[in-house]
């Protein structure tokens, strides 16, 4: 996607809460967090992470809830006529088709990986940690 347009959209946080000051009863804030090279870091040391450990599962052939995304074929034209910048970052975003889980190792267009687990966060999702267990009961010889 980076192909398309490297511009780095901003994240977004959107606050609500209860007012008597307000028409509606609540005070709405909109801004965008900072974004930190720390924070860039992990990012890109989560996804290399989720990468190894999806290539090690189809390696070792660990049945695993591999993550796919395709995207949309742009043509030059269709790029170039977008601006550069927000807009054509948009457009990327757009072209990507929902993600989806399957046991089966296919690419993830969206992120330009050949294969792709989520198993960086086993404390928020149950998912990963259900890939941690697969993994450590093949490092251990067990069953899976």
């Amino acid at each position: 996607l980076e192909s398309i347009g490297p511009y780095e959209l901003p994240d977004m946080m959107v606050k609500a809460r209860p007012s008597l000051d307000e028409p509606d009863g609540w005070r709405v804030e909109i801004f965008a967090k900072e974004r930190y090279a720390a924070s860039r870091i992990v990012t890109e040391l989560m996804l290399a992470a989720n990468e190894a450990i999806a290539m090690y599962g189809e390696r070792h052939v660990i049945p695993m809830p591999f993550r796919c995304q395709g995207v949309d074929e742009l043509s030059d034209t269709e790029i170039e006529a977008i601006p550069e910048g927000p807009c054509r970052s948009w457009l990327a975003i757009r072209s990507t088709f929902g993600s989806q889980i399957t046991s089966v190792p296919r690419p993830h267009e969206g992120l330009g990986l050949d294969l792709y687990v989520q198993a960086t966060s086993p404390v928020r999702r149950y998912a990963d940690f259900a890939l941690h267990h697969q993994i450590k009961a093949h490092l251990r010889a067990g069953p899976l």
